[in-house]
């Protein structure tokens, strides 16, 4: 009996340049996923370094302090409460001996201190108020109640203001870097 021979099928391509122009390209991909990575870290800016931190150390209250005047010195003064709310429960839980270096003052103080900003804003604005009608040909108390209305979020009174600083003075660079950023929060 004759031994049977089971069928030759030639191959086209061998798998040995498959494998290899596979690798190389899982190796540009992991290459370029790091480099990617280490350029990210540079351009990281300063609002989203304080929740990276927060996720790095939800139980560190420092972490949370800094998240919470991140978020008030951005306007967003619910998010400052309630981090400040966890800053506060997370620091009962430290050891009472432990010195927590910028846990100086209470989270509890803080909140009622940031709690009175807006009030003494407002007496601030006024202020400006009444020196722009006993000097309305005054730049910089145009460009303070500017300043006053934008920390109170009232962004429309904060943009009138600043027009009418730069009719007064339209070469003032103070109020050209100030427009930019009312820009800015306007189109969030």
């Amino acid at each position: 009996m004759k031994p049977v021979k089971s069928p030759h099928f030639p191959r086209i391509f061998t798998a040995s340049p498959v494998i290899f122009v596979s690798k190389g390209i899982l190796w540009s991909f992991l290459i370029l996923l790091l480099s990617l990575n280490i350029l990210a870290r540079g351009s990281v800016d300063s609002y989203w370094s304080k929740h990276l931190q927060v996720l790095m150390n939800p139980t560190s209250p420092i972490a949370h302090l800094t998240l919470a005047q991140e978020h008030w010195q951005i306007g967003d003064w619910q998010k400052a409460k309630n981090e400040l709310l966890i800053t506060q429960e997370l620091s009962q839980y430290q050891q009472p001996n432990s010195d927590v270096l910028g846990l100086t003052i209470s989270p509890l103080d803080l909140l009622r201190e940031w709690a009175q900003e807006p009030a003494r804003l407002a007496k601030e604005l006024q202020f400006w108020q009444t020196i722009m009608k006993e000097k309305p040909d005054y730049r910089d108390a145009y460009l303070q109640a500017s300043v006053l209305s934008f920390k109170l979020n009232k962004l429309d009174d904060a943009r009138g203001y600043l027009d009418q600083a730069t009719s007064l003075d339209p070469n003032f660079p103070i109020a050209s870097h100030l427009s930019q950023l009312l820009n800015t929060f306007q189109s969030r």
